[in-house]
């Protein structure tokens, strides 16, 4: 399993690029993970910037 800590945002750099969480889930697929998980771990996240992160993932 591959999991993305700050897929929306950063408390030290703000808001995550979809590119750059893309670019990581892309990496995880690469390595054959089963499972990408993608996480709100400071609370950046809206319900369409969370459908917006896992249809590009």
């Amino acid at each position: 399993m591959g999991a993305i800590s700050t897929s929306f945002g950063c408390s030290l750099e703000g808001e995550v690029s979809e590119a750059a969480v893309c670019r990581v889930a892309r990496a995880f697929a690469e390595a054959r993970a089963d499972e990408i998980g993608l996480a709100d771990t400071v609370g950046y996240a809206t319900p369409t910037s969370a459908d917006r992160r896992r249809c590009a993932a």
